[in-house]
Parts: structure tokens; C-alpha cells; sequence
């Protein structure tokens, strides 16, 4: 009988199997830190961006609210000029409505009668003076009373007096002055019929 010592054959297959085996898992551990190297670098690049974006973003943001104070300070800034423009505006039409006033004033006075004082009060006007007769005054009144710059004149006290020796008749009037500056309201005009014969 022959006998075969398959022992060395065995072990010789089995040290193959061992060392396919180690090649396998060394090769599948390779690949698998190659794809875990390959994804960690990608991401650490693509997170390295990500960080500059950022950067950038956040420099062009630190830009962009200087530039938004400085347009705030520049809004403030036209905002005060615009009231100050606003207010010189409204002194600028008082000035000249004052002017106005005065100007009708003095075309209407008559020779005979004397101004004391003139007080403005927004649009009302105070006046007190003298006049050489209650006609020299009903004269004044109906002059006042025809400029278009006054509306609504009163007289409000007339009595005697002496100047100097001379009668006079001392008056105090009340008027509103037309603002000229405001949209002018319409006047409805009366029309009178006149009989036809």
C-alpha cells in the first residue's frame, strides 16, 4: 500500500488561501483608506472654500454697512437741510406778505388820517390812528375795504380827541390780510339784473 503524505500539499494551499486572503483584505483596506483619504481631502477643499466665501462675504458685508451709515448720515443730512429749507420758506413768505401788507397800507391811506400803530397777528391786522373827520376814516375803511389784499375790515371804536389843539377823531380798525401764498378760493360774483324797460 502507498501512502501519500498530503500534508505538505495542504499546508502549501492552505498558506495560499492565507496569503490571497491577506491580499484581498490588504487590497480592500487600501481602497478604503484611498476613498476615505479622496472624500476627507475633497471635503477639507470644498470646506476650505466654503471659509474664503465666508471671508469675503463677511469683508463685503463690514463694506457694504459702511456705505449703508454713511447713506444714513447722508438721509439725516437732507432730511435737516430740507427743514431748514422748509422754515426759510415760511419766513420768506411771512416777509413778503408783511411787505405786501404794508405796501396796500399805504395806498390806501387817505391825506387826512394818520396811522398810530399797525400790530400783525398771523393774518389778523390791528390798526389804530387819527383822522381828521369820521369821512376821512369811512374814506380810509372804503379804501381798505376795496384792496384785494384785506377782507372783512371793522371798525372798532371811533370817539373825539384833541391834538395839539386840533379836533380829530381817533380810531381803532381790525382786518384780515389775504394770503396770497395759500390756493385762492373761489368767489362766487352776484350778478344783478337789471331792469329791461
Amino acid at each position: 500500500m502507498i501512502k501519500l503524505n498530503l500534508l505538505p500539499y495542504r499546508a502549501q494551499r492552505w498558506r495560499l488561501q492565507l496569503l490571497k486572503l491577506v491580499v484581498i483584505t490588504l487590497s480592500v483596506l487600501f481602497v478604503v483608506i484611498a476613498l476615505i483619504t479622496t472624500v476627507h481631502l475633497v471635503t477639507s477643499a470644498h470646506l476650505d472654500g466654503l471659509i474664503a466665501k465666508k471671508q469675503a462675504l463677511m469683508e463685503e458685508n463690514r463694506r457694504l454697512r459702511k456705505k449703508i451709515g454713511k447713506i444714513r448720515n447722508i438721509d439725516r443730512l437732507r432730511k435737516d437741510v430740507e427743514s431748514k429749507l422748509a422754515v426759510v420758506d415760511r419766513l420768506q413768505a411771512g416777509r413778503f406778505l408783511s411787505l405786501r401788507a404794508l405796501l396796500a397800507l399805504s395806498r390806501a391811506i387817505p391825506e387826512n388820517v394818520w396811522l398810530n400803530s399797525i400790530k400783525n397777528s398771523r393774518k389778523r391786522i390791528f390798526i389804530q390812528g387819527q383822522g381828521e373827520s369820521n369821512n376821512a376814516v369811512a374814506e380810509f375803511m372804503r379804501q381798505l375795504d376795496a384792496s384785494p389784499d384785506f377782507t372783512n375790515v371793522n371798525l372798532d371804536v371811533i370817539k373825539r380827541a384833541t391834538v395839539d389843539g386840533v379836533k380829530v377823531r381817533r380810531f381803532t380798525l381790525t382786518m384780515e390780510q389775504v394770503d396770497w401764498s395759500a390756493p385762492a378760493k373761489k368767489k362766487k360774483k352776484k350778478r344783478r339784473r337789471g331792469r329791461r324797460k
